[in-house]
């Protein structure tokens, strides 16, 4: 079982790890709070739920997650989030529709990884970078990513089966 963290404040690196000990960890400490300020309180505070300060998350090497769950709304600081070398990962949601606050976001070598949904895009309100590596899942980039007005930079590497000859309303800035 992973140590009880609610107040870790900055960066939170999970590497070659099972996913299941933190979702235990973070589920348990969530209902143990919310049933607690619940019964002092008609409302939980989220600053006072689990991780709600985290703001850089990195998941590398995990073959357990298949999705980003929903229970990930605790992370409702997350600026950073870096998922590497997830084999097994095959959408982001319902999980990264909390990340209002994400600004950055890297995937590397995450083989079967669709970013191809349109509402994996739309609540990354703030995303100013995107980072994208070794996704043999991606063919096209959504129309959605151009709906991102924060968006300054994207970075795409070694994903061999993007075609963006297609497309004719794509914007690329060379800098």
């Amino acid at each position: 079982c992973m140590p009880l963290f609610p107040s870790l404040d900055n960066e939170l690196i999970l590497m070659n790890t099972s996913w299941k000990p933190f979702m235990q960890t973070v589920l348990n400490v969530t209902s143990h709070k919310m049933t607690r300020d619940e019964a002092s309180s008609s409302s939980a505070s989220s600053d006072s739920l689990p991780l709600s300060k985290l703001m850089y998350l990195n998941i590398m090497d995990n073959k357990d997650i298949e999705s980003l769950p929903d229970w990930l709304s605790t992370l409702s600081s997350l600026k950073i989030l870096t998922l590497e070398d997830c084999p097994n990962l095959k959408t982001l949601s319902p999980g990264i529709q909390h990340f209002t606050s994400l600004r950055e976001l890297r995937i590397f070598n995450c083989q079967e990884l669709d970013l191809s949904h349109g509402d994996v895009w739309r609540a990354l309100r703030s995303l100013q970078i995107l980072k994208l590596r070794a996704l043999p899942q991606l063919v096209d980039l959504p129309m959605e990513i151009q709906q991102l007005n924060t968006l300054q930079y994207v970075q795409v590497e070694k994903c061999e089966n993007l075609d963006l000859s297609t497309r004719t309303s794509l914007q690329i800035r060379v800098v």
